[in-house]
C-alpha cells in the first residue's frame, strides 16, 4: 500500500520553495498582517492556480495563493466547497482513494491548545502557536513568583 497525502509535486515549482522562503512568513501570528515578502511571492508564483485549488480543499490556516484564511472561507462558501483536513486522512490503495477516520480537533492556531495539538500530532509547530505557548509560560512563571 502506498501512503500519499495529496499529490503536491507542483509545490516544488512555487516561488516559496524555489526561493526557500521561511514557512513562518506564510503563517502570521494571530492579529498580524501577512508579510509583504509572502504577498510578493504569491503574486508572481507560476503555480498560484494549483496552490489556490489545493488551499480551498485542504488548508484552513495560513496565506496560500495570495489568499488569507477569511478570503478562502468566503470563496469556499460561494463555490460550495467543503474543506478536507487534515490532508493525511486519504490513503491510496488498489487504484482508489479511501477516506480513513480522523479525530476532529477544534484547536486553533495561535493558542496554547493549538501548540498542544502540534505536540500530540508530532507536527512542526507554527510560529503563532509557539508565541502563544511562550506567552502562557511567561504568565505562569509570573504568577508562580508572585505566589511564593
Amino acid at each position: 500500500m502506498i501512503q500519499h497525502k495529496v499529490k503536491n509535486d507542483w509545490q516544488s515549482q512555487g516561488i516559496c520553495r524555489v526561493r526557500q522562503l521561511p514557512v513562518d512568513i506564510f503563517f502570521p501570528a494571530q492579529g498580524e498582517k501577512v508579510s509583504q515578502e509572502a504577498v510578493f511571492a504569491c503574486e508572481d508564483c507560476p503555480v498560484q492556480e494549483k496552490c489556490l485549488e489545493h488551499a480551498l480543499r485542504h488548508e484552513q490556516y495560513g496565506y496560500w495563493a495570495g489568499t488569507t484564511e477569511s478570503q478562502r472561507v468566503s470563496i469556499r462558501k460561494s463555490l460550495k466547497i467543503s474543506i478536507k483536513t487534515p490532508q493525511s486522512n486519504y490513503t491510496y490503495s488498489e487504484d482508489k482513494f479511501k477516506q480513513t477516520s480522523v479525530r476532529a480537533s477544534t484547536a486553533l492556531h495561535g493558542t496554547v491548545s493549538g501548540y498542544n495539538k502540534h505536540m500530540r500530532d508530532r507536527t512542526r509547530t507554527c510560529q503563532a502557536c509557539k508565541d502563544a505557548k511562550a506567552a502562557d509560560m511567561r504568565e505562569y512563571k509570573k504568577r508562580k513568583r508572585v505566589a511564593s
